[in-house]
């Protein structure tokens, strides 16, 4: 925008004017305003016009006359200076006069031309303001371009990440339903291993109760083992002093032959007992032996009992194990 406040003067104008002129160029306001580079447009033409009236209202030299004959001279002197006073006052009054006309219609032209100089003035600086507003709105539309390739550029890739959110929302429903479906078959399996170790608690009671019964018939066989223990050693005592009797029956019968019939007897009698004895501890050795072999098994079905009871605890454990590792991945 041109620097209205430059400092302009009449020499500066007519320096200008001249110089136009010079170069064959039209003299306006506008010219002489760009060549001084800014300026009020208003004082430009009152310089101007103050330049253009000492060009056109400067009066003409006179003519030098040729001088008059000497003959001549005389008279006509004071006659043709007469003529020629009263025709330079007509001539100059009719000057006067057109001077003074075109000196008013100059003004007035000048009044007005002053005014629309203003008006140009205030159009130019309209003109410059505008051409700044123009640049500054150019600035922003490139702005408004830029920031509007910009809010594609973030519509389209907002569009690509919902595509991506919605991807993503689909697969995790898909993993939602899977781990639903999946929850739904760990309850299932938990209520199973419920059931299960509800079983084999009763089936951990029952054994409890089987080994108790086996405990007490354990205790019986042995306590009835310690009776067939005892009863052994009666039997294998008086089968003992049988066989003493016997012993002591027979050295007397071999000393007393006479009395064979009845030591025979007697002999006889010792044998039967002592067979009889013999038998009762064979049988008591065999009860025994049974007691034994029961006692022996009751101790083997208690152990199988006992590894059966620790291996249901062991696969209820490792049930309710499984259960807890099979629900942490579904609480992460």
């Amino acid at each position: 925008m041109a620097d209205n406040a430059k400092l302009v003067t009449d020499e500066l104008v007519a320096q200008v004017a001249e110089k136009l002129t010079a170069a064959g160029e039209r003299v306006s306001n506008r010219a002489v305003w760009s060549a001084i580079g800014g300026g009020s447009m208003t004082t430009i033409s009152a310089s101007l016009r103050r330049w253009r009236e000492r060009q056109e209202l400067q009066p003409a030299q006179q003519i030098e006359r040729a001088p008059l004959p000497d003959d001549v001279r005389g008279a006509l002197e004071n006659a043709g200076d007469l003529l020629w006073a009263a025709a330079q006052r007509e001539t100059q009054g009719e000057i006067d006069d057109l001077t003074a006309a075109m000196n008013e219609r100059i003004n007035k032209a000048q009044g007005e031309r002053d005014v629309a100089l203003g008006e140009l003035q205030a159009a130019l600086e309209e003109l410059e303001a505008a051409k700044v507003n123009i640049a500054e709105q150019a600035a922003a539309a490139a702005a408004a371009v830029a920031d509007a390739e910009r809010l594609t550029a973030e519509v389209a890739q907002l569009k690509q990440d919902v595509a991506a959110q919605t991807e993503i929302a689909h697969t995790a429903s898909a993993a939602l339903a899977e781990s639903k479906r999946h929850a739904d078959h760990l309850s299932g399996l938990i209520a199973q291993e419920r059931t299960e170790r509800v079983e084999a608690i009763s089936r951990a009671a029952t054994a409890e109760q089987q080994v108790a019964a086996l405990t007490a018939q354990e205790a019986a066989q042995s306590t009835r083992a310690d009776e067939l223990a005892e009863r052994l050693q009666r039997v294998e005592k008086r089968a003992e002093a049988l066989d003493q009797r016997v012993q002591a029956a027979e050295g007397e019968a071999k000393e007393a032959i006479r009395d064979a019939g009845a030591q025979r007897t007697a002999a006889e009698a010792a044998r039967a007992e002592a067979a009889e004895a013999r038998h009762e501890a064979k049988e008591a050795q065999e009860a025994a032996r049974a007691a034994l072999a029961a006692a022996d098994e009751l101790r083997a079905q208690l152990a199988a009992q006992q590894q059966a009871q620790q291996a249901q605890d062991e696969e209820l454990a490792d049930l309710v194990k499984k259960a807890g590792e099979k629900q942490q991945p579904n609480k992460g």
